[in-house]
C-alpha cells in the first residue's frame, strides 16, 4: 500500500483502475484517500468502485473523493469496528457536502453509498443525501 501511495503521490499513471479494494487495511487513511483522488492521480478519473470499509477514514478523505473521483459509482465507507478518534469517522458533514454538490449542480455519479455503523451519521444527513440524490442506494 505504501507503494501505491508513494506512486501516486510522485504522479504515477493507474489510467485503467476502476476497482479499489482496500477493505480493513489499517494503513488507508484520510491522508491516502487525498492521494488518489487528487489532480495528479490519474485514477481519480477513471475509478469507479472504493471500498475502504473499516479503514481509517473520516469525511476530510471522503470529502475528497466525492470531490476528485467524478466517474466514482459505489462507495463503502462502512464499519463494524469502533474508530480509534472522531478523525477517523465519517459523519453528517460528508453526506451533506454530497448533498450541496448534487444542490449545486455537480455531476454525481454515485449509485450505491454504504455508511452502515459510522456512528455520526444520522437521519438528517441522510435524508438530506436522498432529497438530492433519490435514487442513491
Amino acid at each position: 500500500l505504501r507503494c501505491f501511495e508513494r506512486a501516486v503521490r510522485t504522479g504515477s499513471t493507474f489510467n485503467f483502475l476502476r476497482v479499489l479494494d482496500l477493505q480493513s487495511c489499517k494503513q488507508v487513511t484520510d491522508a491516502f484517500l487525498c492521494a488518489i483522488s487528487g489532480g495528479r492521480s490519474s485514477c481519480s478519473k477513471t475509478l469507479q468502485a472504493l471500498d475502504v470499509r473499516d479503514c481509517l477514514v473520516g469525511d476530510n478523505g471522503v470529502m475528497s473523493v466525492l470531490l476528485g473521483c467524478g466517474q466514482l459509482r459505489q462507495l463503502d465507507v462502512s464499519r463494524r469496528l469502533l474508530p480509534l478518534n472522531d478523525q477517523e469517522q465519517v459523519s453528517d458533514r460528508s453526506l451533506l457536502f454530497l448533498a450541496q454538490k448534487v444542490a449545486v449542480g455537480g455531476v454525481c455519479c454515485l449509485e450505491q453509498l454504504s455508511v452502515a455503523g459510522q456512528q455520526h451519521v444520522t437521519d438528517e444527513g441522510l435524508s438530506a443525501v436522498l432529497a438530492q440524490a433519490p435514487s442513491l442506494r
